[in-house]
């Protein structure tokens, strides 16, 4: 009798070991070592599935494709748990869209979605394909893992993919980010320009002093070539500047490699090159190329890069075309009525009976009536001549639809999260006391703000290395602007190169400062060295209004594109 209650007992027990599985998704405690909880050992023999990477090299913040995929026919998929790791150091966040019948996301400890695992599966398939996205400030080797069960008893431990590589040097080829590699094309008159190169007071933003010409808005005619789309340290590089025709001759060139924006390696030049010479930048020897008394014909030069380490490449050129656009007068005011139509949920402005078009010759359109409104007022605001350069919002928008650079959503993401490192209000005075105290009591206050409102950790420095972060600063930014459209990222982009903090845009987009106030704390340095040594006449306060526009035209242009505001006229009865 005992003997038949045992053999009992072991038969249950038996029957039993496909019901101790996890059916609907491996649990939170076997996200470590990745072992279900199935009570039997894993296969020791070579998995037969094969994890197959869309990509070999990404950037990051981008994504990459991951199926799983059995050998042959009868190597079935019933349960699986997959993690990226760098190390032993789970990254990255997956995307699984919740109507997914096989698939589910898994939170493992405080990293939300970091890891991916099967849901109730019914009828077992031979593949499952899912999506991850990189984190934003990844730059180190990853690979993929997981843990595949053919059934409840058979399964295999932390399957690999083949190694999944992180470029951090951005793919200028062909195409110039504008955030990344600007071109800012200037038509300028002789007399203003600097014939013999540019001026060390270039180094920082790179704009010449060419009087009161400003950069062009309309897509350039180079192009900047480069001879490799990844280096290491220490190896050198080629680029060129080339004009897209023989007409797009090189009047003037002024290039920098930066890493963020710290200037970064050196320019080989020979002494004696007819084109080019070198510039140095504050304490940073050889950071910038000028072209001298350049002739009209030469439309390509070629040139060798030291390089320091991997970087960005971020370049400005100058430029003349025709000598009848040398002088180019603004176009006169064509229209005189300003008005906005509504067409399947689009507002598209109109100039008299003709629709406003882009730059690249796109309907213009935007999502929001009341930016609509505000777009027709720039024009509307015009008088004799057209200002473009003061129509900031019709410059956005125009940007947004013709998109020249080709910028996706997670660049501009990146550019955002990156831009942290090199924040003005992180950098405090080490040689003024008296300026160092008063950007504590004015910036640090802000900062405090925006790490319990964005739940980060940052912290000033006096120093100009770039201070560290909490690991979860840089996933708590990606997640912030991560929810924004594109089209407010570009809204967000524009703030944060005009006031050169992403802290101060932050703090306005929520209303937590007034456009004013943010202005007047990016300027505070500049505002302290004029209370010393005063003020240029009229000069000073120009840029300072000229600033408090832009950011508040990026600012209007982030809320009309964040909210669904709709106008509509009170009818009397």
């Amino acid at each position: 009798m005992a003997y038949r209650f045992a053999a009992f007992l072991l038969t249950v027990a038996l029957c039993a070991s496909p019901a101790l599985s996890f059916s609907a998704g491996a649990p939170g405690g076997a996200c470590g070592d990745m072992i279900p909880q199935h009570h039997t050992d894993p296969q020791k023999s070579a998995a037969p599935y094969s994890i197959i990477l869309s990509k070999k090299a990404i950037r990051a913040g981008e994504g990459v494709t991951i199926t799983v995929q059995g050998n042959s026919d009868k190597d079935t998929i019933k349960g699986l748990l997959c993690q990226v790791r760098v190390g032993e150091t789970p990254v990255g966040v997956f995307d699984v869209p919740p109507n997914n019948n096989n698939l589910q996301k898994l939170d493992c400890g405080n990293s939300k979605g970091s890891a991916v695992t099967h849901k109730k599966i019914t009828n077992a398939p031979n593949s499952l394909t899912f999506n991850w996205i990189a984190p934003p400030a990844l730059s180190e080797e990853a690979r993929a893992y997981c843990t595949i069960a053919l059934n409840g008893g058979v399964f295999w431990v932390k399957h690999t993919s083949d190694l999944l590589k992180f470029i951090t040097f951005i793919d200028m080829a062909n195409r110039a980010t504008r955030f990344l590699c600007t071109l800012a094309l200037l038509c300028i008159p002789p007399a203003f320009g600097y014939p013999t190169g540019a001026p060390g007071s270039s180094c920082i933003d790179m704009t010449p002093a060419h009087g009161d010409n400003v950069a062009q808005e309309f897509p350039s005619p180079y192009e900047i070539n480069l001879s490799k789309q990844e280096i290491r340290a220490g190896e050198t590089l080629t680029i060129t500047v080339n004009g897209n025709t023989n007409e797009d001759v090189i009047k003037g060139l002024l290039c920098q490699v930066r890493v963020g924006e710290t200037p970064v390696g050196s320019f080989d030049v020979p002494a004696d090159d007819e084109h080019l010479k070198l510039l140095d930048c504050n304490n940073s020897k050889a950071c910038f190329l000028c072209f001298t008394a350049c002739r009209s014909s030469h439309t390509t030069h070629k040139h060798s890069e030291l390089w320091y380490g991997v970087a960005i490449v971020e370049c400005r050129t100058l430029f003349t075309q025709k000598k009848s656009d040398f002088l180019a007068a603004p176009p006169k005011r064509f229209y005189r009525n300003t008005g906005v139509i509504s067409s399947n949920g689009r507002f598209e402005i109109t100039l008299d009976s003709r629709k406003l078009k882009t730059p690249k010759g796109l309907p213009f359109y935007v999502e929001s009536e009341p930016l609509a409104i505000a777009i027709a007022t720039e024009w509307d605001a015009q008088k004799d001549v057209i200002d473009r350069s003061a129509m900031h919002l019709t410059a956005l928008s125009s940007t947004f639809i013709d998109n020249p650079n080709g910028v996706q959503k997670h660049d501009m993401v990146n550019y955002l999260v990156n831009y942290i490192n090199t924040d003005t209000i992180l950098f405090h005075s080490s040689e003024e006391p008296e300026l160092k105290k008063l950007q504590t009591q004015e910036w640090e206050p802000i900062i405090e703000w925006c790490n319990k409102r964005y739940e980060i950790n940052l912290a000033s420095t006096d120093s100009l290395v770039v201070p560290t972060f909490a690991p979860g600063t840089a996933m708590n930014l990606s997640r912030y602007f991560s929810s924004y459209n594109t089209a407010a990222l570009h809204g967000f982009v524009f703030a944060v190169d005009t006031i050169k903090s992403i802290i101060l845009t932050m703090a306005c987009v929520d209303r937590h400062l007034t456009t004013e106030r943010a202005v007047q704390l990016a300027r505070l340095e500049e505002e302290f060295q004029q209370g010393h040594w005063g003020k240029v006449e009229w000069a000073h306060d120009i840029q300072r209004l000229d600033t408090q526009s832009r950011l508040s035209a990026a600012l209007l242009y982030v809320h009309f594109n964040s909210s669904n505001v709709f106008i509509k006229e009170k009818v009397s009865l």
